[in-house]
């Protein structure tokens, strides 16, 4: 039986617990990914001149922002 199907009637006090905290995570990450793109393309609206190169130049802004947390996010 493999380890964690295993400890699961060791926690079923805080199953439930566990649920909502993994899904209230999950919305915190959502709100936070909302708020970060309103707030970058806030910034980027003022740099609008008619061409694509403000919307090109903050998606490559984010990118270059968000390279070093690849590194680090955990393998599925």
């Amino acid at each position: 039986m493999p380890a964690p199907v295993a400890a699961l009637p060791a926690l079923r006090a805080i199953v439930g617990y566990a649920v909502a905290m993994s899904l209230l995570l999950l919305n915190l990450m959502g709100m936070f990914q909302f708020v970060t793109g309103a707030l970058v393309m806030a910034v980027v609206g003022l740099f609008v001149d008619g061409s694509s190169w403000p919307m090109v130049a903050g998606i490559g802004a984010c990118a270059l922002a968000a390279a070093p947390g690849a590194g680090v996010m955990p393998k599925m």
